[in-house]
């Protein structure tokens, strides 16, 4: 066997510390921002008073079949025209 003397370990430094800090900080922000559920926009259950004008067709089924019978009509009508 040797004599050897073993040098001691360096010290971590600060920086070290911070650095490695800082990326675990920022996995769980990321991770936060991927997996965090986040409410909807706007309710499911508006009325049409609640919608603005574009966007009254959404109101009750209805009124949506109402929109998509006119656009399926427009779509036809520019089909027929080629």
């Amino acid at each position: 066997m040797s004599n050897t003397r073993l040098s001691s370990p360096r010290p971590v430094s600060l920086m070290t510390v911070l650095a490695i800090a800082a990326c675990f900080a920022l996995f769980l922000f990321l991770v936060w921002i991927v997996y965090v559920p986040r409410p909807l926009q706007q309710g499911i259950n508006l009325t049409a008073d609640q919608l603005s004008s574009d966007q009254t067709w959404q109101a009750t089924p209805a009124a949506r079949r109402s929109y998509l019978q006119t656009l399926r009509a427009k779509q036809d009508a520019v089909i027929t025209l080629d």
